[in-house]
């Protein structure tokens, strides 16, 4: 096993790190602009960390799994806790099976959007899971994707940023396509209709 660190700068110039430790807890660290150690709080165990980001009101926001592995059940949560490292509210989604949250993000409405996987829901295996939150946590929408039950094909992949996508079974809908980086930050926006 091992730890996982991600960076992110805070709206006070100082970091703050999500981290999964080797022990299973996820915690948050802070550090001065320099690097200097301010605060670390424990939140969740046994649990991983996937993302982190800054809410509107300048307090973090951090999902992934937790659950026990061996009882064959994981779900995803999502924490928000204030600059001083307090929790505001902690959320769990999922079913009987395994399911993980590997990237939140801040929404135009200030809520979340959560990307993950599940094996509850959906076409069956493990299936795209988008779950949308308001600013205090509560789902407002959620859905479970099979990209192949879509026929969605990317090619080339890899790529140079030239590729084709397409799709037997979206026709004659409308489509907002929203492409993202490794980091999770939206890099092009296009609307259009299938047909």
């Amino acid at each position: 096993q091992k730890t996982t660190l991600i960076f992110l700068k805070a709206c006070d110039n100082e970091y703050i790190i999500l981290c999964h430790l080797i022990a299973g807890y996820v915690g948050l660290i802070k550090t001065d602009k320099y690097g200097n150690f301010l605060w670390f709080n424990p939140y969740i165990n046994p649990a991983c960390a996937y993302s982190l980001d800054i809410s509107a009101d300048s307090n973090y926001i951090f999902t992934g799994a937790i659950g026990m592995f061996l009882l064959m059940e994981e779900e995803v949560y999502l924490f928000k806790v204030k600059e001083n490292g307090d929790t505001l509210w902690k959320r769990t989604f999922g079913g009987s099976s395994f399911e993980g949250g590997y990237s939140v993000q801040l929404t135009e409405d200030n809520g979340f959007i959560i990307a993950g996987f599940t094996e509850s829901f959906g076409a069956g295996g493990r299936d795209i899971y988008l779950i949308k939150v308001n600013e205090n946590g509560l789902i407002t929408s959620n859905k479970e994707l099979n990209p192949s039950s879509l026929g969605i094909e990317i090619f080339p992949n890899p790529n140079n940023g030239i590729f084709t996508i397409s799709s037997k079974n979206i026709i004659n809908e409308f489509i907002n396509l929203r492409m993202y980086d490794i980091k999770g930050k939206c890099f092009h926006i296009e609307n259009f209709f299938a047909n």
